[in-house]
């Protein structure tokens, strides 16, 4: 979803000729004692490895797009909880829109995710929340 919401991000950007910035949150969990027991140090950090890695390879293929689209970008890696880094991030660089995918493990119930709900109450600009039904204007 991380990439479908990038594309229309881009094409937005295009549009309007502004810059996009990609922000990658590595998740930051508090283990309870029980759980640190069955976590070695080690493990920990191959799991935030990854997880940078991860990151890393969505910023790359966004990157690439934006540079033969023609739109500016710029990209932050962050640590923390999601949904506070991204408030957090779009106010001090005073952001004008945050563009996001819809987690899929939503439900008819309960059709957001814990992300996109705590950005869409907190966040002081406009929220566009890509779901996974939305056309790619990209090709990422």
């Amino acid at each position: 979803m991380a990439l479908k919401a990038a594309g229309h991000a881009i094409n937005m950007a295009k549009l309007m000729n502004a810059e996009i910035e990609v922000l990658h949150v590595i998740t930051e969990t508090e283990e309870t004692e029980k759980e640190k027991r069955f976590l070695e140090d080690k493990v920990e950090e191959e799991i935030a490895l990854f997880s940078e890695l991860f990151g890393q390879s969505y910023i790359n293929q966004i990157e690439s797009v934006c540079s033969t689209q023609g739109v500016a970008m710029k990209k932050v890696i962050e640590h923390g909880d999601p949904g506070p880094k991204i408030v957090e991030e779009a106010k001090k660089e005073d952001i004008e829109l945050i563009v996001m995918g819809r987690r899929s493990e939503t439900t008819e119930e309960k059709p957001l995710g814990s992300i996109s709900e705590y950005v869409l109450k907190h966040s002081k600009c406009p929220v566009l929340i890509v779901t996974t039904s939305a056309p790619d204007f990209c090709e990422l």
